[in-house]
């Protein structure tokens, strides 16, 4: 092969690179937007206890040690490190009233929030008490 053919293969290998890679992104950030459009960040109360460096998975995004997240007992709030901003991520409050299917999963809780899956740390839902069997409390 000429030198010319060569650096014509390296530029097309580099550019469908960019392109795969571009829309990978996109297509991943997807669900991460549509929470943040969903449910902006709103106060936290001083109660709330807080832990950084969580990992969660939301929708196909698996955001290992990626995420701030505080509990308080009106929502789970999420506030991305620099990693989960790259991909489009942004600080986000997740009311315990939008979480639907609620189950334990291996290493943590599974839950649907606006049809969006969900995977976060057992201790976020267990400190504000939402139940793991899949049904809501009922509040009195």
């Amino acid at each position: 092969m000429s030198p010319s053919t060569i650096i014509l293969l390296v530029v097309v290998f580099l550019i469908t690179d960019i392109v795969v890679v571009g829309a990978v992104m996109q297509m991943a950030g997807h669900s991460l937007r549509k929470l943040g459009t969903a449910f902006p960040p709103i106060p936290r109360n001083a109660n709330a206890v807080d832990r950084r460096f969580q990992s969660f998975k939301i929708g196909v995004v698996s955001l290992g040690f990626s995420i701030h997240a505080a509990v308080d007992e009106n929502a789970l709030h999420l506030a991305p490190t620099t990693f989960a901003r790259w991909i489009g991520m942004k600080p986000m409050s997740l009311p315990w009233n939008a979480f639907e299917k609620v189950k334990p999963v291996m290493g943590g809780v599974s839950a649907k929030i606006s049809g969006v899956d969900i995977v976060g740390p057992k201790w976020c839902m267990e400190l504000a008490g939402v139940p793991t069997n899949g049904k809501r409390a009922s509040s009195s």
